[in-house]
């Protein structure tokens, strides 16, 4: 009777080492993650790492201990976004055509916006004067984060417009897609890396309600996500 309480306990200590295991295994993975996905890590957060690694190694254990993984890996996709962004800003404010451009991080995609005044006269979807300085940001940030793929998307206002080179908006921002995509091509952007869509007026940023508004719809979005 003994002997066979003895064996069973026997089993079950011999597998308790597979709990501290799995977890040091978790551990070293957001390790190296880390060490792969950021050129910086402050200080704090590198010490954190590390201490979440000792006390799994030690065997000690608690809640917190398991949560840390995904609390790391977390302020480590925070610390990259915020990493892009700052280098993003950084091209587009020496740009002379800053104001026209606006950037946003949305759900793991960076949002180039470029209003059409800086690309295109009213109607019409052949760069003006002022593109290609406008799309010079665009350009270097597509040449500095290789690794993005680009969604070129184009919007109008709400605005009917009917020419026998447009017959409606959809044409209208097709082109215009169509247009800055060619240009980017012509510029070494590989066209593997490049989409266009034309959108017409069916994703408006404001109310088509006013002169301001209805030129702030009137855009160029570049949509770039990282290849999978």
């Amino acid at each position: 009777m003994s002997t066979r309480f003895s064996t069973v306990e026997s089993e079950d200590d011999s597998r308790a080492w597979l709990i501290t295991y799995a977890d040091m295994i978790t551990l070293i993975l957001t390790f190296f993650i880390m060490l792969v996905a950021m050129s910086q890590i402050s200080r704090s957060q590198f010490e954190e790492a590390m201490e979440s690694l000792r006390k799994s190694m030690s065997g000690e254990k608690s809640v917190v201990d398991r949560r840390e993984p995904s609390q790391a890996v977390s302020m480590m996709i925070g610390e990259l976004e915020h990493q892009l962004m700052a280098k993003v800003d950084e091209i587009v404010q020496k740009s002379p055509s800053a104001s026209f451009i606006r950037t946003q991080f949305d759900r793991k995609r960076l949002i180039i916006t470029v209003q059409d005044q800086a690309l295109f006269q009213p109607g019409q979807a052949v760069l003006g004067p002022q593109a290609e300085q406008a799309l010079e940001p665009v350009l270097k940030i597509l040449k500095t984060f290789p690794e993005y793929r680009v969604n070129i998307k184009g919007h109008t206002d709400s605005t009917a417009i009917s020419t026998p080179a447009f017959p409606s908006n959809w044409e209208l921002s097709a082109v215009r897609a169509t247009t800055v995509l060619r240009y980017l091509l012509d510029e070494g952007i590989s066209a593997h890396r490049m989409t266009a869509t034309g959108l017409a007026d069916l994703d408006p940023i404001a109310p088509n309600t006013t002169p301001e508004n209805r030129a702030l719809n009137r855009r160029v979005e570049f949509v770039l996500e990282k290849e999978k």
